[in-house]
Order: C-alpha cells, then structure tokens, then sequence
C-alpha cells in the first residue's frame, strides 16, 4: 500500500497573513526536486498536510474530502494534480497566481525523512496576503562573526576600518539562535572575516547544529590535524576552503601569504580528506591568476582528493571598502568567457566534482540598449525582506557589504529580539521607502513606477553606492534604464 508525503525538498510555514512554500536550505535525499518561494493560501496548505506518511492515498481523499465539503470525484481531480507532478503548474487565486513546484507529493518510500504537519498548523491564517513580499519575519540570517582575518586579500570586500567596540556576548549569540528556531529561520549562516578566530566559534557552531541549522565554515587558514578532529567532533561534515592557485607565486600577490603557505594548505587539505569531511573550493579569479594553464594545474592538484565535492569560481567584484584599485586587479569579460566554455567541457574529464561558476558584472548590464533587459530579470533583493544581517557588535543591517552605513542599520539585538527588529518603525520605512522624503532630485524622485520597483524586486543598494558613492544611497539601481551613468567602473575589463 504506497503511502504519501509532502516532498522533504519542500517546507511549508505559516507567514501569519499567508504560507511560504519554499526549499529547505539542506537536502539530503536524493530526490528530484526544484528551486521555488511561493505564497500559497493556508487552503492550500491544509490541503497537503493530509500526506502525512501515515494514511493509504484513498483514506487521505475521504479526510480531504470530509474536511473540505468535496466530492471524491472532485477530491480526486485535484489530488493527482501533485501526487509525482512532472511540471510546476500555478493556481490563481483572486489576482494572484500560486505556484507549485515539480514533484510535490512523493512516494514515502523513496525518502529517508520528511515532515509532517497538522491543517492547526495553518488554521490561525484569516487575513489573506499573496501580494506583499516582505515577510512577517527573516527567514534567512547571516552573522558575520568577526572582521579580524588571516590573509590580506587584494579582492577583500571588507570594511576593514570599521572598529567594533564591544563584541556580542556568547550567551546573546546562543539565545538568538534560539530565538531564531522558534520564529522559524530557516537558515543561520555564519561569515567574517576569519570566522575560525572567533573565541567562540565551537560553542557558537555547536548551538547551530543542535538547532539543526547547517552553519557552513569558510577558511583560508591553514588548519592542524586536531583542529580538524575537533571541528569533526562538535558535527562539521562539509568545510569550504578559499583557494585561488596552487602556486606560491600567484598567491603572495594576491592574498599576502608567505612562502609555505601553499605546502600548509596542502596539508590542510590532505588531513581533511583523511576525516572524510567534504571540500568546496572556492577561487576568485583576478588579474593574477588569469591564466587557463594555472587554471589546468589548480583543478588537477584537487582532483587527487576524494573528498573534494565542488569548485566555486567567482570574479572578484568591485568592492566599497577597496584595498588595491578595482582596476588593476579584475579580470576579463573575454577570460571568464573562455573559463566558462573550458569548465563545460572539461568537468567531464572529472565526473566526481561538481563546477559553479559566477561570471561577474558586464559592461553591457549597466550600459547601452540591453540593460533594461537587465533590469527587467534582476533577481529579487532579498535583504530586509527575506533576511539579515548581523553584525559582530549586534547590529543589524541588511546587506553584508554595508556594514554600518546609516541608512541601512535597521536595529539591535543587544538591546531587543530579531522579532522587535524585523518589525521595527526603521525597517519598515526602508522598505516602504517615502518617495517624496528622498533627498536628492534623482529618476527616482518622480517615476511612476516607484512603488512597483520598490516594494518588487527591489533595488541592489550594494550595487547603487558602488556606482555613484556611499552618499548617494537614494539613487536609482545604474541598470535602470532611468539611471544616471556610473561614476565608478564596477564592472570587469572589457579589453581582451
């Protein structure tokens, strides 16, 4: 008798006027599945609960079918419409559309765990809400732990003369992660600096794991055999390591080591893998490590080790706090080019890892006839409307590359909750921004479109001070059409 649940890629939670549907930030099983947020009516998610794993798939049409006043033949209809879905498919309600992910319903028996739910769970719901983006509370926080690092990177993002005075305490971090479980955060990250010189990062990461939240360590120390064990013992099973070369040379340059640095690393990697922990590289590509034959070599070297998993390759970006000039250290447009079109056919010769690339901006996203279009599929902002950040001295922003500008500091978990912040009079006036308080005279000061823009997709306010400077933050985002031109270059060479 095949029985029934709601596919364990998926997660539904109640947003008080409405429910998320949404990805897990980890999945374990090995089960087709697909990326999707969706508003969805508490209907709707009632309706799903009844896949609770417990009951034959004929029980759960007559409970439907009792709970919702259907008739099975009605019941039936509507069931088989997620049961294994092959294709997403939508559902309008009044002018809002839901959308509903491929495979929603799956077989038990082909997944390990799952969760289940109570149509309770979703009876609270009356006010009804599909339109508003932002959420009644983060689903998504990033605590950047410490600005103290181990290199001295040339691409760093970091402002690193902000000082911090007076660090949170280790008793306020746990109770935040706490606070954050009961409120439903899906997702606790951690970032730094050097998150690894934090005093407190193994009782910190202890308290995410616990709370089954999957931190993620990003590191660029070298590390000893029992600092390894250690992080093992407190429940790492992954570990990202920030690599751009194997070669000394090209290293020293870019990030500042000294000369057994990469022998270090070496080690680093081998005692790793001999802990079975699973490595993602991630490398920054610049101006010194432009080259496909460091490039051959860099891959080669890591493909000898088993519990290398995937490669990251990122461009380095114009940052807002630069250490070098953006300039003499970006790579090319042509060079990513031809990056891309080598990983694609040569991560064949190595079956066993998996290749990311992120390209970086274009020229032509922030100049010319095409960036409308640009602009038109820009991804959704997520900061102050799906997530945080928190900062090590407790503030919180909304973006990790503003750090303490003013204009975007939304709160304090020194002196209140992530609740009190989230729904704090500041937060909310940034989000619903007054279009006539803005106090330049920009496109923005009279488009129509303002709200639309705003409350949509919004704006990349990161992307906004790094085109015409920290104090113009009113402006309008320099892929619109409406937008000023840039003051700086923030994009990579276009020159082969």
């Amino acid at each position: 008798m095949t029985k029934y649940v709601i596919n364990p890629a998926y997660i539904l939670k109640n947003d008080k006027k409405r429910v998320i549907l949404c990805n897990k930030e980890q999945v374990d099983e090995n089960i087709r599945y697909q990326s999707c947020f969706s508003f969805i009516h508490p209907t709707n998610a009632q309706f799903l609960s009844f896949f609770n794993g417990k009951d034959s798939l004929e029980q759960i049409k007559r409970k439907i079918a009792n709970f919702f006043g259907l008739s099975l033949e009605s019941t039936e209809n509507i069931t088989k419409k997620y049961i294994e879905n092959p294709q997403s498919f939508s559902i309008k309600h009044q002018d809002q559309w839901m959308f509903f992910p491929e495979n929603m319903i799956v077989n038990k028996e082909l997944v390990h765990q799952y969760d289940v739910y109570s149509v309770e769970d979703f009876k609270s719901i009356t006010e009804i809400d599909l339109k508003t983006d932002r959420l009644s509370a983060p689903l998504y926080i990033n605590y950047n732990m410490i600005f103290t690092c181990f290199t001295n990177c040339i691409y760093c993002y970091a402002n690193r003369k902000m000082k911090i005075d007076q660090y949170l305490s280790l008793e306020r971090i746990l109770s935040i992660v706490k606070e954050a479980k009961s409120i439903g955060v899906l997702d606790f990250s951690i970032n730094g600096g050097e998150v690894l010189l934090h005093p407190h990062i193994y009782e910190v990461v202890k308290a995410l794991l616990k709370n089954n939240y999957q931190p993620g360590i990003s590191t660029k120390i070298p590390l000893s055999y029992d600092q390894i064990v250690s992080l093992k013992e407190i429940g790492i099973k992954s570990i990202q390591i920030s690599l751009d070369s194997v070669r000394i040379s090209t290293l020293k340059q870019s990030i500042g080591v000294e000369d057994d640095y990469m022998e270090k690393m070496k080690r680093t990697i081998e005692y790793l893998n001999k802990e079975k922990i699973e490595i993602t590289i991630h490398n920054i590509v610049t101006s010194y490590n432009s080259n496909m034959e460091e490039f051959k070599e860099f891959v080669s070297f890591l493909s000898a080790y088993e519990c290398v998993k995937k490669i990251r390759v990122s461009a380095a970006g114009y940052t807002l706090y630069e250490q070098t000039n953006y300039a003499n250290i970006r790579t090319s447009e042509k060079y990513m080019e031809i990056l891309r079109d080598f990983i694609n056919t040569f991560k064949y010769d190595y079956p066993n890892i998996s290749f990311t690339m992120s390209s970086g901006a274009e020229k032509k996203e922030f100049n010319g006839e095409s960036k409308k279009d640009f602009f038109d599929r820009r991804g959704l902002c997520s900061g102050n409307v799906r997530s945080i950040i928190i900062l090590p001295d407790g503030k919180v922003t909304i973006c990790e590359e503003l750090y303490d500008h003013p204009k975007f500091v939304i709160g304090d978990l020194k002196k209140h909750s992530i609740e009190e912040v989230w729904n704090s009079d500041v937060a909310k006036k940034l989000y619903y921004l007054d279009q006539n308080a803005l106090p330049h005279i920009t496109a923005c000061k009279d488009c129509a479109e303002f709200h639309y823009c705003r409350q949509g997709k919004g704006v990349c306010w990161k992307v906004i001070l790094m085109a015409y400077g920290k104090d113009n933050w009113d402006y309008p985002d320099p892929r619109c059409p409406k937008a000023p031109v840039c003051q700086n270059e923030i994009w990579l060479s276009s020159i082969n």
